[in-house]
């Protein structure tokens, strides 16, 4: 089997990988662990302004479930909102400004490693060192941390190659393919 393919992305690969790595921090236990946390410490400090402000601490409690409701709509709304909304103006961006993003891409792998080679950059990176990988209906994304990942699309791909991709990422997460 051929586990090699030339594709260039597009700036809705960039998008759905955005969103794929945005709905992986969603259900990320440390996320979350620290939106609550960040939620508790404004809840809080929202409380303690109320009280500053000389309000009776029986009003103070009247109001605190909506208090901390609206809290949390703001810390979602900024954690998860907002770059639901700026992806697309971001990736625009960088497609009008990055010429390499629009060079095409010579991707091939196999069971140590995944090589890509775009424009003059080429890197190996050994499967090994991908903290996680992600299978979306459109594309492969490989994250090499919490911030940084690579795309492949499945249209780049015929069906043995998509099938070989998900058998390499099952044995190097040992089953668990999505995370």
């Amino acid at each position: 089997m051929d586990r090699s393919t030339t594709f260039t992305l597009d700036e809705r690969d960039h998008r759905r990988g955005a969103r794929v790595h945005l709905l992986r921090a969603m259900r990320d236990r440390r996320t979350r662990l620290r939106l609550t946390l960040l939620w508790l410490a404004a809840t809080l400090v929202a409380t303690a302004f109320l009280v500053l402000r000389d309000v009776p601490w029986p009003e103070v409690l009247g109001h605190l479930p909506w208090l901390a409701l609206g809290v949390a709509a703001a810390v979602l709304g900024f954690a998860f909102g907002l770059p639901l909304v700026l992806t697309p103006l971001v990736v625009r961006q960088r497609f009008r400004r990055e010429a390499l993003l629009r060079e095409p891409v010579v991707a091939q792998w196999d069971e140590a490693a995944y090589r890509a080679r775009q424009g003059g950059v080429e890197s190996q990176v050994a499967w090994r060192t991908y903290v996680a990988c992600q299978e979306s209906r459109d594309l492969f994304v490989f994250f090499l941390s919490d911030y940084n990942f690579q795309l492949v699309p499945k249209r780049a791909l015929d069906a043995a190659q998509v099938d070989d991709l998900r058998t390499l990422m099952a044995a190097r997460w040992a089953g668990d393919v999505g995370h």
